[in-house]
């Protein structure tokens, strides 16, 4: 035989079995119908009674109902490489799918793709490489779903199977690059910790790979360190270039599984993107999530915070509550207006585009789109200042602001925090005036104010300290800096039938007020002109 060393025996690698097979195709296993059915992704065992690849005996001498080594290889033949009984690569990848069926694999992005890699050594098109591209039937120690290169020091390492691609000298995009980014998804945390494997549990049960160490998973013994895998938002045999999520599971607004998500990445598509999110950043944030998140901020539960019913919310999961004129003004600069959707990464992005404006669209030769890494907190996609203290204004403090509120209409006249009766655009006084505030002075918890811990809302004279679904409050929500003395909160305040609003803060105290604020007359409450800023 050719390959071998010295001594006839083969050399160490994968392909040198021994006798641990834990990291190696399953064989002398039963392929019944009941196997077939459970798992859902392989074809009738009546389909392997004939032809090159097919089942062979096992405990039941002369019953043909097993898988074994001689499954896929004739040890006689060797006219297909590794004595194959048919070629695992081609564009249909016609050793694997004899036995595996993928629902969405014809047409998806990899097995179309056109770009070209060197896998096992051999040079070819992803499409060409096929199963092979990413998996191979003898994997390294601790991979799974035999996956090629997946695994490091022993461990799962998912990430590094798509990184043979993904990585800057690979023909896809550097998503390796953005992982190393100063906040970032941690698809590779520690690896004695071990990774996780990929499932998914419908709410009200957290995925049970998620689970912090020292909880008993649901499903299974295994528990794992706190850290999410590539394949927990890309189904890599069903993702196409239109829908990098399509063929994943998703949680939608009302609690409901989708079962492949949605994600028009057009400027004026509809997108349930925001439904993946939700699977970690949902009901079960708590367990999903760090008590703490690495940009400081504690997490919270956004299922709740996009309800449609909310008093006011960024349009993620059903258009925005704010009809005015002003705001729609704000948006029409940046190829948005008061009907237009966002998704979580036209703010959770790559700060590649930091300098875009409106919705992020994904360009095919563009930098590599979606909430991987970014050089901003939180993985933002361009600058938002979140802590009080700025001497000047700068713009750029507050970009990610105004890749879709224009700061120039947004200072100019069209804000509704006008003060009309002088002439004043308060959002650009309280901006670039001596108080030095930023966004998010007022408007703390950006994705919705439901849970506003920081502040009382006044409707009418009846003050509440959750905002009622039935009066839009313009996310309003202080800063946690921000007091309210005499007021146990910060107060904004509104007359609907006058129009009439105002802040009771300290620094818009009433004369004497215990904290020495700045005392604020009746002509500094404003009544926005705009007929239609409040719904009938």
């Amino acid at each position: 035989m050719t390959g071998t060393l010295g001594d006839g025996t083969m050399p160490t690698g994968n392909t040198r079995i021994g006798i641990n097979l834990l990291n190696h195709h399953p064989i002398s296993f039963v392929y019944d119908a009941a196997l077939a059915t459970n798992d859902g992704e392989l074809v009738a065992p009546t389909a392997l009674a004939s032809g090159p690849v097919r089942l062979y005996e096992g405990g039941t001498p002369g019953v043909r109902n097993t898988v074994q080594c001689s499954t896929c290889h004739d040890p006689h033949s060797n006219a297909i490489p590794k004595f194959l009984r048919l070629d695992p690569r081609g564009t249909s990848g016609n050793l694997c799918v004899t036995c595996h069926v993928k629902p969405g694999w014809s047409g998806s992005a990899h097995q179309s793709t056109t770009k070209t890699v060197t896998i096992g050594g051999v040079g070819a098109t992803v499409a060409t490489h096929s199963c092979f591209a990413c998996h191979t039937p003898h994997a390294p120690l601790g991979a799974q779903q035999l996956l090629r290169a997946g695994a490091a020091s022993g461990i799962s390492a998912i990430e590094q199977t798509c990184y043979q691609c993904h990585q800057a000298l690979g023909p896809g995009k550097n998503l390796q690059g953005e992982f190393t980014k100063t906040s970032r998804h941690a698809v590779a945390s520690v690896a004695t910790a071990g990774r996780h494997r990929p499932v998914f549990i419908a709410p009200p049960l957290p995925e049970n790979v998620l689970l912090r160490p020292g909880i008993a998973a649901p499903r299974t013994p295994f528990v794992d360190a706190l850290h999410v895998e590539c394949v927990d938002c890309h189904n890599p045999h069903r993702a196409t270039a239109a829908n990098p999520l399509e063929g994943m599971p998703g949680i939608s607004i009302t609690g409901a599984v989708i079962p492949s998500v949605r994600n028009d990445s057009s400027a004026a598509g509809l997108s349930e993107q925001y439904a993946g999110c939700l699977r970690c950043h949902g009901t079960s944030f708590a367990t999903a999530l760090p008590a703490t998140l690495p940009s400081g901020l504690v997490p919270r539960n956004k299922h709740t915070e996009f309800q449609p019913a909310n008093s006011s919310f960024h349009p993620v999961a059903a258009r925005g509550r704010n009809r005015s004129t002003a705001l729609n003004a704000q948006l029409t600069p940046n190829g948005l207006s008061v009907n237009a959707m966002i998704r979580c990464t036209d703010c959770h992005n790559s700060e590649a585009f930091a300098t875009t404006t409106g919705r992020v669209v994904r360009t095919p030769s563009g930098a590599p789109s979606g909430p991987h890494g970014s050089a901003r907190p939180s993985i933002l996609r361009a600058n938002y200042r979140s802590a009080l203290g700025v001497t000047f204004y700068s713009s750029a403090n507050f970009a990610l602001c105004f890749s879709c509120h224009s700061e120039t209409a947004l200072r100019g006249t069209s804000s509704n925090f006008f003060d009309f009766s002088r002439g004043t655009n308060l959002h650009d006084t309280h901006l670039t005036g001596s108080s030095n505030a930023i966004c998010a002075s007022c408007h703390f918890n950006i994705h919705s104010n439901v849970a506003a811990a920081t502040t009382q809302y006044n409707i009418n004279g009846t003050v509440y300290t959750t905002p009622p679904p039935g009066t839009p409050t313009r996310l309003v929500a202080f800063h946690p800096n921000v007091l309210g003395a005499p007021w146990p909160r910060p107060e904004w305040w509104i007359n609907t039938v006058t129009r009439e609003r105002g802040c009771n803060l300290e620094c818009h105290g009433r004369a004497g007020e215990v904290g020495g604020g700045r005392t604020m007359d009746a002509g500094e409450n404003y009544t926005p002109s705009a007929a239609g800023d409040l719904p009938p």
